[in-house]
């Protein structure tokens, strides 16, 4: 059965902003759970565009996400959705509007997380995945 909810800590407290697409990955070189999610917060002070970034955090013990960074490798001007991890290779999967080659709308990309705790350079899946629909 499902426990009570709880909202998580990473949410903003003012709701202004978009908080979704949650995904649970397994970063298996440091033992650790994360979750990463798509928000439209700012990624820094200076930022006021409200496009769509990857964000991730640390799953604590307790099942908490007490604070989350964005995905700056991963995420461009443009908008990028959809993450979802594969453990067996540690291949994240997500969706971007920002990225070239860009066959039209939103593409599927893929990006290693590495040993280091970086991501591998990001990489198109290719055609028939995509194609000129989003």
């Amino acid at each position: 059965t499902w426990g009570d909810k709880k909202k998580l800590t990473i949410n903003t407290p003012d709701n202004t902003y978009t908080t979704t697409q949650p995904a649970i990955a397994y970063d298996a070189q440091r033992n650790r759970e994360l979750l990463f999610f798509v928000s439209d917060r700012p990624l820094n002070a200076a930022d006021t565009t409200k496009d769509l970034n990857i964000w991730y955090g640390n799953i604590g013990a307790d099942g908490e996400v007490a604070s989350a960074i964005p995905a700056d490798a991963l995420n461009t001007d443009g908008n990028e959705a959809s993450p979802a991890f594969y453990a067996p290779t540690q291949t994240l999967y997500f969706s971007s509007t920002g990225r070239t080659p860009n066959y039209g709308g939103y593409d599927v990309y893929e990006a290693d997380l590495t040993n280091s705790g970086g991501w591998t350079a990001v990489k198109p899946l290719n055609r028939p995945i995509n194609s000129g629909y989003d």
